[in-house]
C-alpha cells in the first residue's frame, strides 16, 4: 500500500497535483455515483411498492363488484323464478281449484308442463294451496 501512495506522491511531484486533493475527490466521485445509483434503486423501489398498493385496491374494488353482481344476479334469478311460478300457476289454477287440497304438484306438471322443475316451483305450489 505504502508502494502505491509512494507511486502517487512521485506521479503527483511530477504533475503538481496533490494526492490526498486526488483521493478525496475519487472519495467524493465514488460517494456520488453510489448515491445515484442508490436514488435510482429507489424510486424503483417506491414506484413498486406504490404499483402493488395500487394493484391491491383494484383487486378489493373488483372483490366487491363482483359480490354486488353475485347480489344482484341472484335477485334477479329469484324475481324471475317468482314471475315463471306465478304464470305457470295462473295456467294451472282451475286444476288447483277444482281439485283443492287433493291435487300434487306432480299431477300439475303433467298437465300444465313448466321449464322450472318441481323443487323449484314447490314453495309457490304449496302456499297457493
Amino acid at each position: 500500500m505504502s508502494t502505491f501512495l509512494g507511486s502517487v506522491t512521485l506521479a503527483t511531484a511530477a504533475t503538481g497535483v496533490n494526492a490526498t486533493s486526488f483521493l478525496s475527490t475519487m472519495a467524493e466521485v465514488t460517494a456520488t455515483m453510489v448515491a445515484i445509483v442508490g436514488g435510482f434503486l429507489l424510486s424503483r423501489l417506491i414506484a413498486a411498492g406504490t404499483e402493488r398498493r395500487v394493484l391491491r385496491r383494484e383487486i378489493e374494488e373488483e372483490g366487491v363488484r363482483r359480490r354486488r353482481v353475485a347480489a344482484e344476479a341472484h335477485v334477479l334469478r329469484q324475481h324471475l323464478l317468482q314471475e315463471d311460478a306465478n304464470a305457470w300457476l295462473e295456467d294451472a289454477i282451475d286444476l288447483v281449484v277444482n281439485e283443492w287440497g287433493q291435487v300434487a304438484i306432480a299431477d300439475v306438471l303433467v298437465e300444465f308442463p313448466s321449464e322450472r322443475d318441481e323443487e323449484e316451483l314447490r314453495p309457490f305450489f304449496d302456499e297457493a294451496v
